[in-house]
């Protein structure tokens, strides 16, 4: 335990270091436009941490009947980590599991993988004239290449280097999934809790809103949070009366969460009214027909909408099952790459 600590430890300084040097020379160019040393590339100063574990095949007593925390083959095992604060418990739980039932070697370094600014900056930050595109220009950008689910999908990837990809996605797609999950919601993804509701229906949010204003200080809830800025840690009568005073209706889904130590809390969020599917008749092509869009890719606050997704039939090479958030296992035992999984709301947030 003492062990994984230092290791979750080790993540949280390096992700941080990384953040304020990169918020730092970002605020310096706004400024008076200096530009940031040449050195900061050369050195990965803006990278990610990456998380190493080397396998030389002797294990003590793996659980084999486990979908996730294996290592299906010796090797070396890498991924990209963002936000290791936001999901040390989760670290925690794999990491535990992988030096219980085998031995092997951890070490934490910086990536090759840079952080763009859009993940880095609020829209409360002060840059005054200058645009995303100036930014685009001398820091690390959003590039939707780069952001892929071809792992996951089992697709083959080429140019893999000698390390086998740790976990489905890397710190790169994670914080694209994170900027999409406050873009749509609204809020904070420090705030969503272990249990989610889902409505339709505004009125059931009217009933929500109320009740946990009351619920503030009992049994544990310490913070009302929902979309467009409601925040109220007090108890409160009639809350849903704090909802005219929000932005709520910019948000698809806009969310609300009651939250609690642990994340023990509720969260609710009202996903947005199906749309009607058109016909080939009105339209032209099948209605299944997918495309690829993009928003705003440089915009502050906002991200790129993710492309057409990846398809294919060859599997990736074989791999371990480490964050593999207890899904069924992959059909070829491969492994589970690149940085974190699906967000598990009932063990993680």
């Amino acid at each position: 335990m003492e062990r994984t600590e230092k290791i979750i430890a080790e993540l949280v300084r390096v992700y941080e270091t990384a953040v304020s040097t990169l918020r730092s020379d970002i605020a310096a160019f706004a400024a008076d436009g200096t530009l940031p040393p040449p050195t900061r590339r050369e050195n990965r100063e803006w990278c990610y941490p990456e998380l190493r574990v080397r396998y030389q095949g002797e294990e003590t007593r793996p659980d084999l009947a486990r979908a996730f925390g294996r290592l299906a083959h010796p090797g070396e095992f890498s991924t990209t980590i963002t936000r290791p604060a936001l999901f040390s418990p989760y670290l925690a739980e794999q990491l535990d599991l992988l030096q219980d039932d085998y031995r092997i070697e951890i070490t934490v370094t910086r990536s090759a993988q840079e952080i763009p600014f859009p993940y880095v900056l609020d829209s409360g930050t002060g840059l005054g004239t200058i645009r995303p595109q100036d930014l685009a220009r001398h820091f690390p950008a959003t590039e939707l290449a780069m952001i892929g689910d071809e792992l996951a999908d089992g697709v083959e990837v080429d140019g893999l280097d000698e390390t086998i990809p740790l976990a489905l996605f890397d710190a790169l797609r994670t914080d694209f999934s994170l900027a999409r999950l406050a873009h749509y919601t609204g809020t904070s993804v420090e705030h969503f809790q272990r249990f989610v509701l889902f409505t339709n229906y505004h009125r059931y949010v009217d009933e929500f809103v109320d009740w946990a204003g009351k619920q503030l200080g009992q049994n544990g809830y310490t913070l009302l949070s929902g979309a467009g800025g409601l925040l109220l840690d007090e108890p409160t009568e009639n809350a849903r009366e704090r909802l005219s005073d929000t932005a709520w209706r910019r948000h698809q889904m806009p969310a609300y969460h009651l939250v609690a130590p642990g994340r023990d809390g509720i969260s609710l969020s009202r996903p947005p009214a199906p749309m009607r599917m058109m016909s080939r008749r009105s339209i032209g092509s099948p209605a299944a027909t997918r495309c690829s869009t993009q928003s705003k890719p440089l915009s502050l606050g906002e991200r790129a909408q993710p492309g057409r997704p990846s398809t294919g039939t060859v599997p990736i090479r074989a791999s371990s099952q480490f964050f593999d958030s207890r899904a069924t296992p992959m059909r070829n035992p491969t492994m589970v790459a690149r940085t974190m999984p699906r967000i598990d709301t009932s063990r993680v947030l």
